[in-house]
C-alpha cells in the first residue's frame, strides 16, 4: 500500500508553470496554460497514471496547484488547465479540486482522445462541467485523431489547434486547407480558436491572416513560474505617472538599426506598430536605417523579441 501511495504523488520539487496565452490582434495577455514541471517527462508521467490507474488522483492535486495559484494572476486572466480524458469524463475529483478558483476564468482542456467514449458518456460529462461553471477547450485539433464530428457534438468554447498542424501549414499546401478547415469549422461551433506551439514570424502572420484569435508558443511567451507580484502580461498598459514632466516608470534608451541594408525600412516598420504592441514605448527619434525608443525597464525582453520580427537589431544604453 506505501508503495502505491508513493507512485501517485507528485515528486518533491514538482511545481507548475505558466504560459502565456495571447490574444493575437495586440498581443495582449488573455490568460495562462499550466503546466506541470520537475518531473523528467511529464506525458511520459502522465501516460503511467492512466495505465496505473491513477490519473485522477494525480490531475486532482495538479488542479488544487492551480487554484491556488489563481490570486496571483491577472484579475482577468484566464487559467487553461489540462486533465486526462479519464479526469474529465470522470468529473467529481477535479471539479473538487478546483472549486477555490472563480470558475468563469478556467478553462478545463482535453484532447480529442477524451472524444472516443460512447457519445453519451462524453455529452454527460461536457454537461457537469458546463452545469459547474467551468467552460471548456479541445486540445490537438488537426492532429491525425482529429474528429470534427465529436467536436460539434462536445461544443467547446476553445478550439487548441496542434502545433504541427500550424508549422506545416505555414508551408502551404494540402495542410494549409486542413487549417482553414479547422478554423472555419471551430468559428462556425462558435468556438474561439487557439494556435499552440508559435515559434517563428511566419507562423504568427498565418495565424492572424486566418483570423486565429488566440496563440502561444515560444514566440510569445515561454512557461515559466510566477514572480513575487505575479507573471507580466505581454500587453499590460504600463503604470505611467506623470512627476514634473517626467515618466516615473524607469526606462532604457534602444537604438534598432535595420539588420540588413536590403531592408532600411525595418525600423520605420517597427517605429509604426511597436506602441500598439508594447504599450509605453516612446519613439524620440528616427533617421534614414535607424530609430531610437525608451522602453519600459520590464518590456525590455518583449522589445527585443517584436524588434528581431520586425527585422531589426538593437543596442541598449
Amino acid at each position: 500500500m506505501g508503495m502505491a501511495l508513493a507512485v501517485r504523488r507528485l515528486p518533491v520539487g514538482a511545481s507548475l508553470a505558466f504560459q502565456p496565452v495571447v490574444w493575437l490582434r495586440d498581443l495582449t495577455l488573455a490568460g495562462y496554460e499550466v503546466l506541470l514541471r520537475g518531473v523528467a517527462d511529464p506525458a511520459a508521467f502522465f501516460a503511467d497514471a492512466v495505465r496505473g490507474g491513477w490519473a485522477c488522483e494525480l490531475d486532482a492535486e495538479v488542479c488544487r496547484m492551480a487554484a491556488a495559484a489563481v490570486p496571483l494572476l491577472d484579475p482577468e486572466a484566464l487559467l487553461f488547465v489540462n486533465l486526462t480524458p479519464q479526469s474529465f469524463l470522470a468529473g467529481r475529483a477535479a471539479r473538487e479540486a478546483l472549486a477555490g478558483a472563480p470558475r468563469r476564468r478556467v478553462v478545463v482542456e482535453v484532447t480529442e482522445h477524451a472524444f472516443s467514449t460512447a457519445p453519451g458518456e462524453l455529452a454527460r460529462a461536457t454537461a457537469g462541467w458546463r452545469g459547474a461553471g467551468f467552460r471548456l477547450a479541445v486540445d490537438d485539433v488537426g492532429s491525425g485523431q482529429s474528429r470534427l464530428l465529436a467536436l460539434a457534438e462536445a461544443r467547446p468554447d476553445f478550439v487548441k489547434v496542434d502545433r504541427p498542424l500550424l508549422a506545416q501549414a505555414a508551408r502551404g499546401g494540402a495542410p494549409l486547407t486542413v487549417l482553414q478547415h479547422v478554423v472555419a469549422a471551430s468559428r462556425a461551433l462558435g468556438a474561439t480558436v487557439v494556435a499552440e506551439g508559435i515559434e517563428t514570424g511566419e507562423e504568427l502572420h498565418l495565424a492572424r491572416a486566418l483570423g486565429i484569435e488566440l496563440g502561444q508558443g515560444f514566440l510569445l511567451g515561454r512557461p515559466g513560474p510566477l514572480p513575487a507580484g505575479g507573471p507580466p502580461a505581454l500587453g499590460e498598459s504600463s503604470r505611467e505617472a506623470e512627476e514634473g514632466g517626467r515618466c516615473a516608470v524607469k526606462a532604457r534608451r534602444a537604438r534598432a538599426a535595420s539588420r540588413s541594408s536590403r531592408d532600411p525600412e525595418a525600423p520605420d516598420r517597427l517605429a509604426r506598430v511597436i506602441g500598439e504592441i508594447i504599450p509605453g514605448v516612446l519613439l524620440v527619434a528616427e533617421g534614414e536605417g535607424e530609430a531610437e525608443f525608451l522602453v519600459p525597464a520590464e518590456r525590455v525582453a518583449d522589445f527585443e523579441r517584436y524588434a528581431k520580427l520586425a527585422g531589426c537589431v538593437v543596442e541598449w544604453d
